[in-house]
């Protein structure tokens, strides 16, 4: 059920549209139902409650008019009579063949000339607009919600800064604003009311209540305006929804305006893996909703009455004052002539800490402050003969699919390794003024689904965007899609998971096959399987690691209706940490060393290694070529890098050092570095006092 309009004016016709559906959104025709227009009278009175005075609202539902109608495939409608200001509800009632009966309600508001009452906060102005989104040209109606039946105020349009403001004069508790909305206020602006009202009197407010003191209340709203003349409709055609590894993807990419004219735009393409997007859970970038996003008004409304004492009765007239030798010793800091701690009174009160009369303290009913508005896989159980022999498996097999090895055998078959999760990254796609562009991608060999994502600017409009998306499949009949994982170490074992998918639609009986380098297959390298169309099956091949290094393993599958073959690669690592040990010493005369091989050494691993040199220097070989290959170039590491190499300057003349041993290199480099730390000087360098000098140059 829907009106097409949520404020009206008194005496205008609301019009309703409504259908009947059942619980899965299915229309239902030739059901009956019961439109009734019920206005809620509301009333106040002054109350005290829990020892305090406020406002207790009562609401009653008058029954203002009514409907009746006939659901059906389209929308049916019925215009009801609205002739007062107020709040309604248009209500729908509905009742199935078994006597269940459903309703469904609809909020409106109604302003003119009638005073209505409306129940909210006494500090709050609600503000109604007419419709939940505007188009630039639109004359946005809001309605002013008043907790005052007479006030005074001021009306400010915002959108960073003022737009406009002016008064407002409130009675019957309701007003209008009339906002143009204007292309430039894309895709918000602000409407805000501050009304005050002044002193007057609360019927059944009990004496020294000050319940009718002035006050104020604010309210505001966000009129949003819709950005459609700022985007840019972008379709990505690919030419074929599925193509096979390697293959190249035409893609057209067809961009218009808001009024469907072709449109001349800078478009990015990014071709993405799906899988790796959906774990990230990343959208295509949406930029229209970027840089038009909601804008702050950059205006605030505050007002002082909140902080207006409540007005206090007369106070009755003094007591005598006792007699000079009645007085109180402490006379002079409290009682009727001293300055007490409180601030209410004579001269401070009378009354502090310290003794004295105290004085009367009356309840004050102080204005609150305005609250802001604001790839499930499937396990499927080991076969029993995937470990078996070939021969064994083509028997299994042969019982509903058959293999026919020569046809097989001469299809072309090509190992899969170019895999990549970013297939295609183009931010400089041009699209003339036809409106159209053709990119040609070059595919990877992923069986898998990616995302085509575009982004569009206007080149000559910038405040214009756009963005599409599309989805291609990467697929053959027959696919091998591995698990394995991300790393071994040496002596590991482990199952070799591939999934076997069979894409034709055909049964089809499949032989599949391992073999690698620096691995070895502990069971039979080849195993065969009959899977039904469009199904998927799991074969594993139990292996285990040779030795440290890359570890490379090939799967194939062969049948009747396609092949595949696919090539993964992990790295094996070392089981444990590795250790080193050296001695050093010098000598003039023959020396003796023993050494003792650790018990739990790898056999495998290690070793012993001798280095002998007439200078304790040999060891800075690598600190050196360090110091001078180091890629950062901020001052402070220029400076760290040079002054080591300057100062080993004569002793690399006398033993050669790495590539810093020649003077000419050592010179060149430190020119370069010297330019370097030029470069990061600026011409001026502040003091520890904050005054600016000029900075010496030196090099």
């Amino acid at each position: 059920m829907r009106a097409d309009r949520s404020v009206y004016r008194a005496g205008e016709r609301a019009r309703l549209e409504a259908v009947v559906v059942d619980v899965d959104g299915k229309r239902i025709t030739g059901r009956d139902v019961q439109v009734k227009l019920v206005r809620k009278e509301t009333s106040r009175a002054a109350v005290q409650e829990n020892g305090s005075w406020q406002y207790k609202y009562d609401t009653v539902d008058v029954e203002v008019g009514s409907c009746a109608l006939v659901s059906a495939d389209a929308p049916v409608n019925c215009e009801l009579v609205v002739d007062k200001a107020g709040s309604y509800d248009i209500r729908a009632l509905i009742t199935d063949p078994k006597g269940h009966k459903s309703l469904s309600k609809h909020p409106f508001y109604v302003y003119g000339e009638d005073a209505v009452v409306w129940q909210q906060d006494q500090h709050r102005v609600d503000m109604v607009p007419d419709k939940r989104t505007y188009e630039p040209g639109d004359k946005a109606t809001v309605l002013v919600r008043s907790p005052f039946d007479k006030a005074r105020g001021l009306v400010v349009i915002a959108r960073e800064g003022i737009v406009s403001h002016y008064p407002i004069e409130v009675k019957g508790g309701a007003a209008t604003l009339e906002v143009p909305i204007d292309e430039a206020q894309i895709p918000n602006v602000r409407a805000s009311v501050l009304l005050v009202r002044g002193r007057v009197d609360v019927p059944g407010a009990p004496p020294g209540q000050d319940l009718g003191r002035p006050a104020f209340a604010v309210g505001q709203v966000d009129l949003k305006i819709e950005a459609t003349r700022k985007k840019i409709a972008l379709e990505v055609l690919p030419e074929k929804q599925e193509v096979a590894p390697k293959d190249t993807l035409k893609l057209k990419i067809k961009a218009k305006d808001a009024a469907g004219a072709p449109q001349k735009a800078a478009v990015a393409v990014m071709v993405v893996d799906e899988g790796v997007l959906s774990l990230m859970g990343f959208q295509t970038p949406d930029p229209l909703a970027f840089f038009h996003h909601d804008r702050d008004p950059g205006v605030s409304l505050y007002d002082m009455r909140q902080f207006l004492l409540a007005k206090k009765d007369p106070e009755p007239p003094p007591s005598p004052a006792p007699a000079p030798e009645e007085a109180p010793t402490d006379g002079l800091l409290n009682g009727d002539t001293g300055l007490g701690m409180r601030g209410a009174g004579k001269g401070g009160g009378g009354a502090g800490y310290f003794g004295g009369a105290p004085a009367a303290d009356k309840a004050m009913a102080m204005p609150a402050p305005t609250a802001p508005m604001a790839a499930v896989v499937e396990e499927h159980k080991e076969a029993e003969a995937s470990n078996g022999p070939m021969k064994k498996a083509k028997r299994q097999v042969a019982q509903t699919a058959t293999l026919d090895a020569t046809a097989a055998m001469s299809q072309p078959i090509s190992l899969r390794s170019l895999f990549a999760t970013t297939a295609y990254f183009n931010a400089e796609v041009a699209i003339d003024a036809s409106g159209e562009a053709t990119v040609e991608i070059p595919m990877p060999e992923n069986l898998t689904s990616f995302r085509v994502m575009a982004v569009a600017v206007d080149p000559d409009q910038a405040d214009r965007f756009g963005s599409g998306e599309a989805n291609v499949k990467v697929r053959k009949p027959i696919m091998l899609r591995p698990s394995l994982p991300r790393f071994a170490n040496f002596g590991d074992k482990f199952e070799a998971s591939v999934m076997v998918d069979n894409q034709t639609s055909e049964p089809q009986a499949i032989l599949v096959g391992t073999r690698g380098s620096n691995v070895v297959i502990s069971g039979e390298p080849t195993v065969g399987v009959e899977i039904p169309a469009g199904e998927s099956r799991e074969v594993r091949f139990p292996m285990a690691v040779d030795r440290v290094g890359t570890m490379r393993v090939q799967f194939a599958a062969l049948s009747n209706g396609g092949r595949d073959a696919t090539e993964l690669a992990l790295p094996v690592h070392y089981p444990a940490t590795r250790q080193a040990f050296a001695d050093y010493g010098v000598t003039d005369a023959s020396i003796a060393r023993t050494l003792k091989v650790p018990e739990d050494a790898l056999p495998a691993f290690g070793g012993l290694e001798l280095s002998m040199s007439s200078t304790a220097l040999t060891g800075l070989e690598d600190a050196v070529d360090f110091l001078v290959g180091y890629r950062y170039e901020c001052t402070e590491q220029l400076a760290s890098r040079l002054l080591p190499i300057f100062v080993l300057g004569p002793v690399l003349e006398q033993f050669p050092i790495a590539s810093v041993s020649d003077l000419a290199k050592r010179q060149a480099l430190g020119a370069e570095g010297s330019r370097g730390c030029s470069r990061g000087r600026t011409g001026t360098a502040a003091s520890a006092t904050g005054t600016i000098r000029p900075a010496a140059r030196r090099t």
